[in-house]
């Protein structure tokens, strides 16, 4: 069982493909954690803020600021990505291996981070050029990329095969 470091950036990009700005970022975790948004916030923010900095007070002003869209208008989608890789595909596939693992079943975990050396996503998803999207351990897993007619830098598509066998001098 595995994941991918920036499975997120797929269906983030996907589905907002203009920017996501903070409001929309603050209500998606909003209804997605709810009591916990603000733990959530502290883990994966749409700014760089010193939340431990301040009183519940100017928080609950700094949030309340945030969800009227005035403050920080950037693209937050990055964050909303990081923040769904682990929701949608981290979390889950821990918890997963634990479950597995724990019914006695030898277990293995990846955490594959190594971006294609080539586009293999298309023009329609260029957002995932260089990036290491859901799928692109594939290439690699099932060595479906030479049949494709994609190639691998030179070193890159050695990750697939066995290793050489050890020569006797």
């Amino acid at each position: 069982l595995g994941s991918n470091s920036q499975e997120g950036v797929l269906f983030v990009y996907q589905v907002f493909s203009k920017a996501l700005t903070p409001l929309e970022y603050s209500a998606i975790v909003g209804v997605l954690y709810r009591q916990s948004a603000l733990d959530v916030f502290n883990k994966y923010p749409d700014v760089t803020f010193p939340l431990e900095c301040f009183s519940s007070l100017l928080i609950l002003f700094f949030y309340s600021v945030l969800l009227l869209g005035i403050l920080f208008a950037n693209d937050t989608r990055n964050a909303f990505s990081v923040l769904l890789t682990e929701y949608l595909f981290g979390c889950s596939t821990r918890k997963a291996a634990q479950g597995i693992s724990a019914a006695g079943v030898p277990t293995y975990l990846y955490y594959y981070d190594h971006p294609l050396s080539f586009n293999g996503y298309g023009p329609k998803y260029q957002y995932c050029v260089g990036q290491v999207c859901h799928g692109c351990e594939l290439p690699l897993v099932f060595d479906t990329a030479r049949t494709s007619g994609f190639n691998f830098a030179t070193g890159v598509r050695f990750l697939h095969l066995p290793p050489p066998p050890n020569k006797k001098t």
